[in-house]
C-alpha cells in the first residue's frame, strides 16, 4: 500500500510536535509522540483496514477510519492501494467537525 499525507495532516503533525516541544517545554515527549504517530501510520501500510470505522451518520465522511496513537487520532481513508492520512488530531477534540469542514 502507498501511504500519503494530506497537506493538513502534515501540518497537524508539525503543530503537535511544536506544541509539545515549545509550549510544554518537553522535547523528549515531542519526539516520542512523533515516533508513536509514525509507528501507527506505518502499521496502516500493511493493515489498512485495522483502524476502526468512524461511527457517524454524515455521508460525506463515509469510508473514514481512525487509529489511536497515544493521545492522538490518525484519521485516514483508503482507496485501492492508497492509504491517505487525512488529519492527526488530539483524541479529545471535536474531530468530526474538523473532518466535515475539510470534506465541504
Amino acid at each position: 500500500m502507498k501511504l500519503v499525507f494530506s497537506r493538513i495532516a502534515r501540518q497537524d503533525l508539525a503543530d503537535i510536535v511544536l506544541y509539545i516541544q515549545d509550549n510544554l517545554n518537553n522535547p523528549i515527549a515531542a519526539r516520542n509522540t512523533a515516533k508513536r504517530i509514525g509507528q501507527s501510520v506505518r502499521r496502516l501500510q500493511g493493515l489498512p483496514r485495522s483502524g476502526a470505522r468512524l461511527d457517524i451518520t454524515d455521508n460525506r465522511l463515509a469510508g473514514y477510519r481512525y487509529t489511536l496513537a497515544g493521545n492522538y487520532l490518525v484519521l485516514y481513508r483508503t482507496n485501492g492501494e492508497l492509504v491517505e492520512i487525512v488529519r492527526i488530531v488530539y483524541a479529545k477534540s471535536n474531530f468530526k467537525t474538523a473532518l466535515r469542514d475539510q470534506a465541504g
